[in-house]
């Protein structure tokens, strides 16, 4: 059974609660984790979609906050490499779902003369 401290980088995972501020981590973690353990998913898939949730998520909060912020002494900004990369991980998160759950339906091969 999966564990919400599976997924953070204390546990082995790949989650640091700073990247969720000011939500907290470990409630969004129960929450995903009961969403994604519906019809007695497997540890593999009910993992693939609570990082699915997460990196989409991450990616929710960045673009939430602007681009360049400046507070005194401290700057922040946020090239869209770095959204793109956390788009790609939830996309290849949800890539992973589908192939657990039997969705990813492959070409179909046929020979030259157009039999299969």
């Amino acid at each position: 059974m999966v564990e919400p401290s599976d997924f953070l980088l204390t546990g082995g995972g790949r989650l640091d609660p700073s990247w969720y501020e000011p939500h907290d981590l470990d409630a969004l973690l129960v929450e995903w984790l009961a969403r994604a353990e519906v019809d007695s998913a497997s540890d593999e898939l009910v993992t693939a979609r609570v990082y699915r949730m997460a990196f989409t998520t991450a990616a929710d909060l960045l673009m939430s906050e602007p681009a360049n912020q400046r507070d005194r002494d401290k700057s922040s900004a946020f090239l869209a490499n770095q959204l793109d990369y956390w788009l790609s991980q939830a996309r290849a998160y949800e890539e992973e779902e589908r192939v657990l759950e039997g969705r990813v339906i492959g070409p179909v091969l046929t020979d030259w003369n157009g039999g299969t």
